[in-house]
């Protein structure tokens, strides 16, 4: 008895060490998963500048690469709104502006469009030097100089508009929207695979909501991406491979990683998230799911040459970078400021472009800025 009862008091201290250790504060596991005033700052400077007189009142909607090293942009004027959208006005329709710029910025060409060029959701440059653009529940195929080759009509996507991307074939891949019950009352995804004129050889009704992005995956499957973060893999075909309910709050990119996987940018109360999710027979796997305390929205991901990833971040009308190793952990971020629209280059730098109003001299501008990342 006398020595049974020396065991308890043993166990009885072992059990109190172990949850003062746990309770301890300043564990790691109680630390914010990001503190963004520890994580190193990258350096950004300018390359150069160029301004470029642009229509009153351009609404600047996207900028790229393009193959030649140039950059498009797409600009909007005398645009209509939603007024009845909140928290800000949602635009509904407005002159196309097409600007191409030579390397340096120098403008090569400028189209004007007309006002049936409505709803503009993605633009992308073909393999043939031209263009591909969505608006509303149309496609717009242009050469390289801007000037319209044909153009379809996909009937079963709402005045949302869709997402289209080239394939492999040659050929395009396009996520839309099919909204019944009124306006917004209901949605099902809509994916669809054209050939290389436009023509439709199948196409598949989704369900569950709005079709945010669709990318082609390395199997020549694809990977799509709908509101409440439902992600869905196909076949060449359309025909589903696996599914799930993945991130948190607002899901807003996807990219597949060098391993045959993806990982998932969603947003909430909490900061950006990123979500690495593997593949295991039909079914999708979280491998790691990280939170970073940013008040911003991840825009878009790419991948990096170590194996990491960059995440392209807006927060109010300022933008930042920021740089994850392969397993989600911050190594450095970089503030980008207020330059409007940016996107990547392939120097691994990025391109900004905003509108500016100089009501002194009667003129507008458009602000291109090159700018160089050079991480800690």
């Amino acid at each position: 008895m006398m020595e049974r009862r020396a065991v308890i008091p043993s166990i009885l201290l072992v059990a109190i060490l172990i949850l003062m250790i746990f309770a301890a504060p300043g564990r790691a596991d109680d630390a914010p998963k990001d503190a963004s005033e520890n994580v190193p700052k990258a350096t950004v400077e300018v390359e150069w500048e160029q301004a470029l007189v642009a229509p009153s009142d351009l609404h600047v909607m996207r900028i790229q690469q393009t193959s030649d090293g140039g950059y498009f942009i797409v600009g909007g004027t005398n645009c209509g709104y939603v007024a009845s959208a909140a928290p800000q006005p949602i635009i509904s329709s407005c002159e196309i502006v097409l600007i191409k710029t030579d390397a340096n910025g120098n403008v090569e060409w400028e189209k004007n469009k007309p006002d049936e060029w409505y709803h503009f959701k993605s633009v992308l440059q073909t393999s043939d030097g031209g263009y591909m653009f969505s608006f509303g529940d149309r496609l717009i195929k242009t050469d390289a100089a801007g000037d319209e080759e044909w153009q379809k009509a996909l009937p079963r996507v709402s005045h949302t508009g869709s997402i289209v991307r080239q394939t492999s074939d040659g050929g395009y891949i396009v996520l839309g929207t099919e909204v019944f019950w009124g306006s917004y009352g209901g949605a099902d995804a809509w994916l669809a695979k054209l050939d290389s004129s436009g023509n439709v050889e199948w196409e598949k009704t989704l369900g569950n909501g709005f079709g945010e992005t669709v990318l082609q995956t390395w199997d020549n499957g694809f990977i799509i991406l709908c509101s409440r973060g439902w992600l869905l893999k196909t076949d060449w075909t359309g025909q589903q491979e696996r599914d799930g309910v993945f991130g948190h709050g607002a899901v807003s990119g996807i990219i597949q990683t060098s391993d045959g996987g993806f990982i998932l940018t969603s947003v909430d109360d909490n900061g950006t998230w990123l979500t690495k999710l593997g593949s295991a027979g039909h079914f999708f796997t979280v491998e790691w799911d990280s939170n970073y305390a940013h008040n911003r929205w991840p825009y878009s991901i790419r991948h990096t040459l170590d194996g990491g990833f960059i995440v392209l971040e807006h927060g109010g009308s300022s933008t930042s970078l920021m740089k994850v190793n392969s397993k989600g952990i911050s190594e450095w971020e970089a503030q980008l400021g207020h330059l409007g629209v940016v996107a990547p280059t392939s120097d691994g730098g990025y391109v900004a472009v905003r509108y500016t109003d100089d009501s002194t001299i009667g003129e507008s501008d458009i602000w291109l800025t090159k700018l160089k990342v050079t991480p800690p």
